[in-house]
């Protein structure tokens, strides 16, 4: 699942934005040349430097997904500290009771035959 997120942020919104770029190029959009009024030097010179703020902003754009992901890490250990020094709180203090199963789940249990064989 990492490799299919990092391929799709490094290469999906590039493929996205040089499609969208080069439509209105490539597609001899009418209102586009007018613009330009068809000197190809000045479209070849938009079409890059606009494909070079696309491949930056899918960088940034893969970078905020990462650390999203970073961050999401970062809240796990943080709330697994915070459950150790939970802990380490009450055996210092003499209340710990470290509980092996809870019993919510041994109301529910009906029995049955365990055999060892």
């Amino acid at each position: 699942m990492g490799m299919f997120d990092s391929m799709l942020t490094k290469y999906g919104a590039v493929l996205c934005g040089y499609v969208l770029l080069g439509l209105p190029v490539f597609t001899g959009s009418e209102r586009y040349s007018k613009k330009f009024e068809n000197d190809s030097s000045i479209i070849t010179k938009d079409f890059i430097r606009n494909s070079g703020l696309m491949v930056n902003l899918a960088k940034s754009t893969g970078k905020i997904i990462s650390s999203y992901k970073d961050l999401q890490n970062l809240a796990g250990y943080t709330d697994s500290v915070y459950e150790l020094n939970n802990v380490i709180t009450d055996v210092n203090m003499g209340h710990y009771h470290r509980p092996q199963v809870k019993g919510d789940l041994l109301k529910n249990y009906v029995g049955g035959k365990v055999s060892i064989i």
